[in-house]
């Protein structure tokens, strides 16, 4: 009867809605594919890697965000205020938001200014100051006032010269920002390496 047409038409909004959630989330029909989530507290941001952020996901709330800034490898949200957010995008530009990644600016200067492949950016857990960023060719590079003045790091490649290598991944160890451990290619020989930092990424050691 009509009590069962009702139940049967609420149903098929549900699905409907589920299926409307999930295709914003999965990024379908803008070329997105699976998320790479960083959540704070109640919320989490999730964004393509190498592509712009793309929701803000809060409780069972999702939100869609404007594609900007585009190509992403790497974010951190301040656990503090978990509406601050950061970015490292592509060019290894900082892009700071204050108003949970609807509104963005640039912070800082880029380590690299010639074309480099930029792989990954990581922020220390307890202060989104300190970054650091690996690259093609030039190797890595820690900021620790916000992107305002970088260095490059030593360590990754034979000799004194600090580039000649591609650091392809990194990832801090630990709240206070000491340990980072990279991977990459040693450009000279083609090998590839596992190395760690203990003074927050200005250094590195050579483990595999």
């Amino acid at each position: 009867g009509r009590d069962q047409a009702h139940r049967v038409a609420h149903a098929g909004e549900g699905v409907a809605r589920r299926r409307e959630r999930r295709a914003v989330v999965m990024g379908e029909g803008d070329g997105g594919g699976d998320l790479v989530l960083v959540a704070a507290g109640a919320s989490a941001f999730g964004y393509g890697d190498n592509q712009p952020l793309r929701v803000r996901i809060d409780g069972d709330r999702i939100v869609r965000l404007p594609d900007h800034p585009p190509g992403i490898v790497g974010l951190a949200v301040d656990r503090r205020y978990p509406r601050r957010v950061r970015i490292v995008d592509a060019d290894a530009q900082l892009w700071e938001s204050l108003d949970g990644g609807a509104a963005w600016a640039p912070i800082g200067v880029r380590p690299i200014t010639t074309s480099r492949i930029v792989y990954r950016g990581a922020f220390a857990t307890d202060d989104l100051d300190h970054v650091v960023v690996g690259a093609s060719f030039t190797g890595a590079h820690v900021s620790r006032d916000g992107g305002a003045t970088w260095t490059t790091a030593t360590g990754l490649a034979p000799g004194t010269v600090p580039g000649a290598s591609s650091a392809m991944n990194l990832a801090f160890a630990g709240a206070d920002g000491a340990i980072v451990w990279a991977t990459g290619i040693n450009l000279d020989d083609g090998s590839r390496h596992v190395w760690r930092s203990t003074d927050g990424g200005v250094s590195y050691t050579d483990l595999v």
